[in-house]
């Protein structure tokens, strides 16, 4: 084994290298592919009306939007990335908490959730007759807290 000189000759090792090359694209493109194909779907399954859910709401759910970022001009649609519920809240010092459980999808386990200050949408009528959480990646990314009576 000692001394053997294992190089290939430079018209193979030119060849191999364009296959490897080939190869590894293909790799990556698939994996980018894929990882969108997961994003999507994802999303589809993941932002999605409750079992049994009223009609009537729909159009009011699918409006709802907030500031992207506090004092952005952008906005997002809760609906369009996040499930929202109908759910309890509390105010707890300077801020709400959100009762988040089983039936936001992928909760296992209720919790109180904080809703942050730029969650809360605020002049918006409601009348699904509670306060409405939307659900993003472990946060309240909308809150909509209950008419007032």
């Amino acid at each position: 084994r000692c001394g053997i000189d294992r190089r290939l000759p430079p018209d193979v090792a030119k060849a191999a290298a364009v296959v490897v090359a080939a190869i590894s694209a293909i790799g990556r493109a698939l994996r980018w592919v894929g990882c969108g194909a997961v994003a999507f779907f994802t999303l589809v399954a993941v932002a999605a009306p409750p079992p049994n859910a009223d009609p009537q709401l729909a159009p009011w759910f699918k409006n709802l939007d907030r500031a992207w970022r506090p004092g952005s001009a952008a906005t997002i649609r809760c609906c369009d990335v996040a499930d929202c519920r109908v759910t309890d809240y509390r105010e707890v010092g300077d801020h709400y908490e959100a009762l988040v459980d089983e039936r936001f999808p992928g909760v296992v386990a209720p919790s109180w959730q904080r809703v942050a200050p730029e969650a809360v949408i605020d002049h918006k009528d409601n009348p699904t007759g509670g306060a409405v959480a939307c659900w993003h990646q472990s946060e309240v990314l909308c809150f909509v807290r209950p008419a007032e009576t």
